[in-house]
C-alpha cells in the first residue's frame, strides 16, 4: 500500500487506511447523532462491534481467498495492517457482529447504522481507488480516468471505485427521503432496504471490475456473497413491511 504519511519514529500510515479509519470515525459520530432517544451509547457500542467483526472477518476471508501464499507465510496473516480485506467478508463479519450486539433492538440500532454502513463502504471504495484496487476496465472513451492499478500503472479506465460511490450516495439519499415521506414504515424495513441496496451497489461493481480476483463460473465470488446478502436484507424488510401495514 502506498504511504500517505509518517508518525513520529517512523511509523507509515497508509493511503487506504487512513481513508478507511476517517469513514469508520465520520460514520459512527453520524449513527450516534441519529441513533434513538436514549440508545447513544448502544449504538456506539454496537458500531464498534461492527467494525470489530468487520476486520476480523475481512481479514481472515482474505487470507483464506490467499492461502497458497499465507501458508508458506503464516505470520503475515494477522498482520492486516500491511493491507489485504475481502470486502464481501467484511461485509458479513460486520452484520453478524452487529446483529449479535443488538439483539432485539436489531431494527432501531440498524437504521441508525446505516449511516455507518454507507459512510464506511463509501471510504473502502475510495481508498481503493488510491491503491489501485477493484478497478474498472480501461477504455479509450471519454469517460476514462487515469487510474493506477495494483502493479502501479495507471491507464485511464472505467473509473468503477467512484461509480460505485456515486451509487451509494444516491441510495442513501433516496432512502432518506423515502424514509422522511413515509413510504418505507419501520425502522426494520429502512435497515434491510439500506442494507440491501449496499450489496447490490457492490455486486453490480463486482461485476465490472477487472483486477484479477477468484471466479466461480466467470463470475466473481464476492457477486455470490453479495446477491445471498441482498436477497436476505430485501426478505427481512418485506416481512416487516408486511407486518407494519
Amino acid at each position: 500500500m502506498s504511504v500517505a504519511f509518517y508518525l513520529p519514529g517512523g511509523v507509515p500510515v497508509y493511503t487506504f487506511s487512513l481513508v478507511l479509519a476517517v469513514g469508520a470515525v465520520l460514520g459512527l459520530a453520524l449513527s450516534v447523532t441519529r441513533s434513538p432517544q436514549g440508545e447513544a451509547e448502544q449504538v456506539f457500542a454496537n458500531g464498534v462491534w461492527a467494525l470489530i467483526g468487520a476486520l476480523l472477518a475481512g481479514r481472515a476471508a482474505y487470507v483464506i481467498a490467499h492461502w497458497a501464499y499465507y501458508r508458506q507465510h503464516p505470520g503475515l496473516a494477522v498482520q492486516f495492517w500491511e493491507g489485504g480485506l475481502a470486502g464481501s467478508g467484511a461485509l458479513v463479519g460486520g452484520l453478524l457482529a452487529f446483529g449479535l450486539a443488538a439483539r432485539r433492538a436489531l431494527a432501531a440500532r440498524g437504521e441508525a447504522l446505516l449511516s455507518l454502513l454507507f459512510t464506511l463502504t463509501m471510504a473502502a471504495l475510495l481508498g481503493c481507488w488510491s491503491e489501485g484496487v477493484f478497478y474498472g476496465a480501461e477504455t479509450g472513451r471519454w469517460w476514462g480516468i487515469p487510474t493506477l492499478d495494483e502493479w502501479g500503472e495507471v491507464s485511464p479506465r472505467l473509473p468503477l471505485q467512484l461509480l460505485a460511490t456515486l451509487l451509494l450516495l444516491l441510495a442513501a439519499w433516496g432512502l432518506e427521503r423515502a424514509r422522511g415521506e413515509g413510504y418505507v414504515p419501520s425502522s426494520a424495513s429502512m435497515f434491510g432496504l439500506g442494507v440491501a441496496a449496499v450489496c447490490l451497489v457492490l455486486g453490480l461493481a463486482s461485476l465490472l471490475r477487472a483486477d484479477p480476483v477468484l471466479r466461480w463460473m466467470n463470475l466473481p465470488l464476492d457477486v455470490y456473497v453479495y446477491a445471498g446478502l441482498a436477497v436476505l436484507a430485501l426478505l427481512y424488510a418485506g416481512w416487516n413491511w408486511r407486518e407494519e401495514t
